[in-house]
């Protein structure tokens, strides 16, 4: 008798048929509050467009927006006035983004520190303590409806090292301990946002 390996693959494909479809996304870019010269690097949002991205998809939620013609140009605008602080410029632009199957999502950087001294020396920092950073990610959906996932991210004690390390348009969070910790709050931010739009509908994920 040969039935099992049929009904585990039966089993295996009501499994995946039995999940919501995903949402279509389009990750726009990335906010900063945070007001040092060492994070204004446009590289840091390029970065983290990506993360987010990637823990979106990864969620199983969402699938993400090929970004080619008018959606690419208009989202090369879009991530220049987030990045520069231009909100309220930028949020006509998102919402025009949308459309009836997919959502926007964006970052936003609110917070980064440390719980007590620190050294800073042109682009090297140093510091005796855990560094804390605080990430939001914002689902803006089709219907009108906004979910905001917040996140926080530390690293352990450090000594003297770059902030972030680069390769042409590429930012590597993963070689320095304060982009570990920007990871973390991005990947709690959108761990959050995602909770939160699956208690929101449990059966389709969609916002409401």
């Amino acid at each position: 008798m040969k039935p099992a390996p049929l009904l585990a693959t039966l089993l295996f494909s009501v499994a995946i048929f039995a999940q919501p479809p995903r949402q279509c996304v389009v990750v726009a870019g990335c906010e900063s509050k945070i007001n040092e010269k060492k994070w204004k690097d446009f590289r840091i949002s390029f970065g983290v467009t990506n993360c987010i991205a990637e823990e979106l998809y990864n969620s199983g939620a969402f699938r993400l927006i090929e970004e080619k013609g008018a959606i690419k140009e208009k989202l090369s605008d879009v991530r220049q006035k987030l990045w520069s602080g231009a909100y309220k410029e930028a949020l006509p632009e998102l919402d025009s983004l949308k459309n009836d199957s997919q959502s926007i999502a964006f970052g936003r950087l609110v917070y980064f520190g440390t719980p007590r001294s620190s050294v800073s020396m042109g682009p090297f920092g140093g510091s005796e303590n855990a560094v804390v950073i605080k990430a939001e990610v914002v689902l803006m959906a089709p219907g009108g409806g906004v979910i905001t996932g917040k996140g926080e991210g530390q690293s352990t004690r450090m000594a003297m090292t770059t902030l972030f390390k680069f390769n042409d348009e590429r930012v590597f969070f993963e070689q320095t301990e304060i982009g570990q910790a920007l990871q973390k709050a991005i990947k709690a931010a959108a761990t959050d946002c995602v909770g939160q739009l699956k208690k929101r509908n449990p059966k389709d994920g969609v916002v409401k």
